[in-house]
């Protein structure tokens, strides 16, 4: 999605793909200082990243189509559940709790499926 509105992104991605961008003594791709995130903490790093990406959290409810533009790409499930629960607290509005049933439909297919049913993480948060 940057890629519609920053040229100087697409082109750094073509320089990586094609193998043409700099890499530093360890062969590596040295990320530039502008799309980078200056690391303080934890917790003020993970704000930072959040302000940078949802720098106003109204256009949930005036524009959602501009918050799904948006998105915040993690290597591990921990953070996922952490960026999620910092912005479910921030965004406008009254909290829905839709509750899942982890039953097959059709009672005879039950032992297919009840051990990847209950491998599933449950994801409820009580506000």
């Amino acid at each position: 999605m940057r890629a519609k509105n920053d040229p100087a992104f697409v082109n750094f991605l073509m320089r990586i793909g094609n193998r043409q961008e700099h890499v530093n003594a360890r062969n590596e791709i040295e990320i530039p200082t502008p799309m980078l995130i200056p690391y303080a903490s934890i917790e003020e790093s993970i704000e930072a990243l959040i302000s940078f990406v949802y720098p106003d959290l109204s256009l949930s409810e005036r524009s959602p189509f501009e918050m799904m533009q948006r998105i915040v790409l993690c290597p591990k499930i921990d953070f996922v559940d952490d960026i999620n629960s910092k912005l479910i607290k921030r965004i406008f509005g009254e909290e829905m709790v839709y509750i899942s049933d982890d039953r097959a439909k059709n009672a005879i297919d039950q032992g297919d499926y009840v051990d990847y049913l209950n491998s599933l993480e449950s994801r409820a948060s009580a506000t």
